[in-house]
């Protein structure tokens, strides 16, 4: 259970930082960051947000 709590910690920080980075570079007046499009880079943030979510899920329906 401690590495899910871990797993999910780990996800829902990398999922924040990558989600605030493209805002940071659209407000920038950019529209790709390292090659991608700001929608693909913001729909990973996006995804790790949800697999953190999923992780937190996990730990409370094994309580």
């Amino acid at each position: 259970m401690l590495v899910i709590k871990r797993l999910g910690d780990l996800f829902a920080i990398a999922g924040i930082l990558i989600g605030i980075a493209p805002v940071i570079a659209r407000l920038g007046g950019h529209y790709y960051l390292l090659g991608f499009e700001l929608k693909t880079v913001l729909l990973g943030g996006m995804l790790l947000l949800l697999l953190a979510c999923l992780a937190r899920l996990e730990l409370l329906l094994h309580r």
